[in-house]
């Protein structure tokens, strides 16, 4: 039965969203995907290269409105469609989250991969330094995003706040598209595109500008990263927890495992477990390790559609000892457990009963379809 476009969820219906203007800068495409619909060629210029620019400035909102790339439905079915981001604007605004200090949702368009797999947010990583005004009130601490200089780690470091390495582009992309063809559900990058000049202090300068300012070191090679998800919107995000955000996740999944109903929390919960556990067991079937799934404090790299992500620091388990390898798929293993457990509590809390549980669903039943998956892939 083909899905009901109209039941697509174009975006969570959340009151407010914190936004940060930025501008394109000049970039060359290194690596395009050429599996997926979007016109970009390497070697010419991304018409989305963004950069952030500054203070943000306050903008109608019926401005937003016509850019016909941030809201923009193929009505096509989506394999064959052609998505071009050509005429993007040269400055915009973009969607922006606590502890995401490098990257921001640019805008959301539909499309469908060869396996089936849908797509709504359109990202990219390495478009400078963001931070967060904090409050000390623990309820509400991130009070107002604002933009942060370029500045290194430290003198020692290639690492600069902001900025994403060229060689880490290549290789989470690289390896999402090996993910991809494991049967592993991950976003998937559109492009990697080389950065000519990045801003800091409101100004364009060069690359080798940057350097003899030490604002990047100088074997660093500043790249931007467009990637395609899904929901982006990871586990444990300021916002992940909200009911708009689990509204428009339930919606999301329901549209693309094309059924006749809504999934319930207790529903979405296994459907997670199940497909988490079917993840990581492909993960270590192939002969990889994840090795950074969850730190506590921190978001998780799995969406809330359980998409794997940020795959740079994927590893290779042939190059462990016997001993290491065990180590590495026990801790893969444990913090994806932990992934489920937060999630679990935090959907108990707004949809479950009046103990903080869901009564036909318990923590440890999860965790059972979690490992029973897992065994079975592997």
């Amino acid at each position: 039965m083909p899905h009901n476009l109209e039941n697509f969820p174009l975006q969570p219906k959340l009151e407010k969203k914190d936004t940060l203007p930025v501008e394109k800068v000049k970039n060359k495409v290194i690596w395009s995907n050429h599996d997926l619909p979007f016109q970009i060629k390497e070697g010419e210029e991304l018409p989305i290269g963004y950069f952030l620019k500054g203070p943000k400035k306050e903008k109608k909102s019926e401005e937003r409105s016509k850019n016909k790339f941030y809201l923009r439905f193929v009505p096509e079915f989506f394999k064959k469609a052609k998505i071009s981001t050509e005429g993007a604007q040269e400055t915009r605004e973009v969607e922006v989250v606590p502890k995401h200090h490098r990257s921001a949702v640019v805008g959301r368009v539909v499309f469908q991969d060869d396996e089936g797999n849908f797509y709504r947010d359109i990202d990219i990583k390495g478009m400078g330094h963001l931070g967060y005004e904090e409050s000390v009130n623990p309820i509400d601490k991130y009070k107002k995003a604002e933009v942060k200089g370029i500045s290194r780690f430290d003198m020692d470091s290639k690492e600069s706040l902001g900025i994403l390495d060229m060689s880490q582009a290549i290789y989470d992309a690289e390896m999402g598209e090996a993910f991809y063809r494991a049967g592993i559900r991950t976003d998937r990058v559109l492009a990697v595109s080389s950065l000519e000049e990045i801003i800091t202090d409101g100004k364009h300068i060069t690359v080798e500008e940057a350097r003899q300012k030490n604002l990047i070191s100088e074997n660093s090679k500043p790249a931007l990263s467009i990637r395609a998800f899904g929901v982006k919107t990871r586990v444990g995000e300021k916002r992940s927890f909200e009911k708009p955000v689990i509204d428009d996740v339930l919606s999301f999944i329901s549209f693309e495992e094309n059924l006749s109903y809504k999934l319930t929390p207790d529903g979405y919960l296994k459907w997670f477990a199940i497909n988490l556990g079917k993840n990581v067991g492909l993960i270590h079937k192939n002969g990889w390790f994840h090795g950074y799934l969850y730190t506590s404090g921190a978001p998780a790299n799995v969406t809330l559609d359980c998409r794997i992500t940020d795959r740079d620091s994927v590893g290779y388990l042939k190059n462990l000892s016997s001993n290491e390898v065990v180590e590495k798929k026990n801790y893969d293993r444990m913090r994806a457990e932990q992934i489920i457990e937060v999630l679990y509590l935090a959907l108990a809390l707004d949809f479950g009963d009046d103990s903080g549980t869901f009564g036909k669903i318990s923590k440890k039943d999860l965790l059972n379809l979690f490992r029973k998956e897992y065994l079975s892939v592997t």
